[in-house]
């Protein structure tokens, strides 16, 4: 059995979603997550998983807690953009783990299993330059690379567009 699993993240009680976005904010981690955001705060998170809505799943361990987060937006037929946080402690290889599981779970999605779930074939993702950690971490779970997009990444911490690279995950064929 997988040690992580997806659930949709208003699924979640929502004391383990703010506890959740509060270890990621101690951390000065939301900036990441949100970077469009001047000091995005814990209501700012909450807001976003309430607009997003079926599209952004909670990944909990095998203990029931919020251990990731992965949202999917601007879906294009079989394609979507992903975003992915994690657990300040989760960091490398369980972030890697969670990933790959989240990503695993993703694809065998079917339309036919529920109507209110994506159904996706393929994963792209924007990542600033600057963000050495999150390029690298793309890399092991799995992106390629596509091309970089000048000025295409805003940085409200920053104030200022970076440069990003445009990164793509196919599902597996057969």
């Amino acid at each position: 059995m997988d040690e992580y699993r997806l659930a949709n993240i208003l699924a979640v009680e929502p004391e383990k979603v703010r506890e959740y976005w509060e270890d990621v904010k101690a951390k000065d981690l939301l900036k990441y997550r949100i970077p469009e955001t001047l000091n995005p705060t814990v209501n700012d998170a909450m807001e976003m998983v309430v607009r997003m809505r079926q599209s952004t799943f909670a990944v909990l361990d095998s203990t029931g807690r919020m251990i990731g987060e992965c949202m999917l937006e601007n879906f294009q037929g079989l394609c979507a953009m992903s975003h992915f946080s994690v657990r300040p402690e989760a960091q490398g290889s369980t972030a890697v783990a969670m990933a790959k599981s989240t990503i695993s779970q993703l694809f065998s999605l079917k339309r036919s299993t529920d109507k209110t779930l994506p159904y996706i074939e393929s994963l792209l993702g924007l990542t600033p330059l600057s963000n050495k950690l999150a390029l690298r971490f793309a890399r092991n779970i799995g992106y390629r690379k596509l091309c970089v997009i000048p000025n295409s990444y805003w940085l409200a911490y920053k104030q200022k567009f970076e440069d990003a690279q445009l990164s793509i995950l196919e599902a597996p064929h057969g």
